[in-house]
């Protein structure tokens, strides 16, 4: 087992109650692994906020591990490892 800081921002916030989450989870697993998971504990409403549509595996936010953005490290196939940090923030758009 590793440990796995995830931190969120935002909405996120409200429905994780937390700002930052300890997750242990088993060697090798990827960040597509610890969203789900996330998603099997909090449920739709975390789905809906993380996945534009799940199937396709589009995202709804930016996903930073340990401070570079997952496009940069393999996506969702990039591997945790142990106190790696993931950062969960959603799209923001306005003006």
């Amino acid at each position: 087992m590793i440990n796995v800081k995830v931190m969120a921002v935002l909405d996120l916030v409200s429905i994780l109650q937390k700002r930052e989450i300890a997750f242990s989870v088993e060697d090798g697993t990827t960040i597509r692994g610890l969203l789900e998971i996330m998603c099997s504990q909090y449920g739709p409403e975390l789905e809906k906020k993380i996945y534009v549509d799940k199937d396709k595996e589009l995202l709804n936010l930016n996903l930073y591990l340990n401070g570079r953005h997952i496009h940069f490290l393999g996506g969702l196939d990039a591997v945790l490892r142990n106190e790696d940090t993931v950062l969960l923030i959603p799209y923001a758009s306005g003006g």
